[in-house]
C-alpha cells in the first residue's frame, strides 16, 4: 500500500485528513545484533519501521498546511531512543522516527499543525520476541495494548495540549521520554587533555534544558561568549 492509498483512506468526510498514526509490522524481523543482522533484513525493517511513516507523513502534511490544521502521531520506541540489546535495525528505524516527528513539530508550529511520538510498551508477537517466554506470559497480562491506545486520541484530538514530544506509555503508565542539553564546558583553547580533565562538567545536567532544536546548543554557546545568564559560573576564569 503507498502512502497516497494510505491517505485516502484517512480522509474525512470534508475532505480533512485524519490525523495519521503510524504502527510497526509485527511480522518484520526485528531482532538481530549487528554482527548478524543481514542488509536484507535491515532494509525491510527501515522500510517499514521509518519509510512507511515518512511516505503518509509526505502525502498529507500538504493537505493539514492548506487546512493550517492537523495532527500527527507517530510510533517510535525506546529501542530507538534509548536502546536494547539484539535491536540494532528496529532501533534505527524508530530514532528515525523521532527525528522526523521532532522536526515536523517544529515545522509545523506555523501552521497548527502538533507532531507527537508514542513509545508504547504492550504485549504483541513482535514484542513477544524480545523477551523470554516468561516474559512475555507477563506481557500479555500486565501490558495489553488497550492501556497504551488512550493517549492516542488524545494527541491526534483538536485538543492536543503539546507538540514535539514523545510519551512512553505502557502497563497503566504514561510518561515523557526527553532529551535536552546542558550547561556543558567551555574553554576557547580546548585541548583533549582539558576535555578529560572537565569531564564532570560536561555530562553534568544540573543545569539542563529540555531541547527545542539544534539551536539549543548555539544558544547556550552564546550564553557562554556573553558570559551572562546562569552559565557565568562555568566559564572559564
Amino acid at each position: 500500500m503507498t502512502g497516497r492509498m494510505c491517505l485516502d483512506d484517512a480522509i474525512g468526510a470534508e475532505g480533512t485528513p485524519l490525523a495519521p498514526c503510524d504502527v510497526q509490522g509485527d511480522q518484520v524481523p526485528a531482532v538481530a545484533r549487528a554482527s548478524d543482522v543481514t542488509v536484507e533484513e535491515y532494509d525491510l525493517v527501515r522500510r517499514v519501521g521509518l519509510d512507511g511513516t515518512f511516505y503518509v507523513t509526505r502525502e498529507v502534511w500538504p493537505i493539514m498546511v492548506a487546512h493550517r490544521y492537523g495532527r500527527i502521531v507517530v510510533t517510535t520506541s525506546g529501542n530507538g531512543l534509548l536502546g536494547n540489546p539484539a535491536s540494532v535495525s528496529y532501533a534505527i528505524a524508530k530514532a528515525g522516527v523521532y527525528g522526523m516527528m521532532r522536526a515536523l513539530a517544529i515545522d509545523g508550529v506555523k501552521c497548527g499543525i502538533k507532531a507527537n511520538a508514542i513509545a508504547p510498551s504492550a504485549s504483541t508477537p513482535m514484542a513477544d520476541s524480545f523477551v523470554s517466554t516468561e516474559m512475555a506470559a507477563t506481557m500479555r497480562t500486565e501490558f495489553p495494548t488497550s492501556l497504551v491506545s488512550p493517549v492516542v486520541p488524545v494527541l491526534a484530538g483538536e485538543q492536543c495540549p503539546v507538540t514535539g514530544r514523545t510519551f512512553d506509555a505502557g502497563g497503566g503508565r504514561v510518561g515523557t521520554t526527553f532529551q535536552g542539553t546542558n550547561a556543558g564546558y567551555y574553554d576557547r583553547k580546548m585541548t583533549p587533555e582539558a576535555l578529560l580533565a572537565h569531564w564532570a562538567t560536561v555530562v553534568d545536567q544540573t543545569d539542563g534544558a529540555w531541547g527545542g532544536s539544534t539551536g539549543q546548543g548555539l544558544t547556550v554557546t552564546a550564553a557562554y561568549r556573553q558570559v551572562t545568564g546562569p552559565f557565568r559560573r562555568r566559564v572559564l576564569r
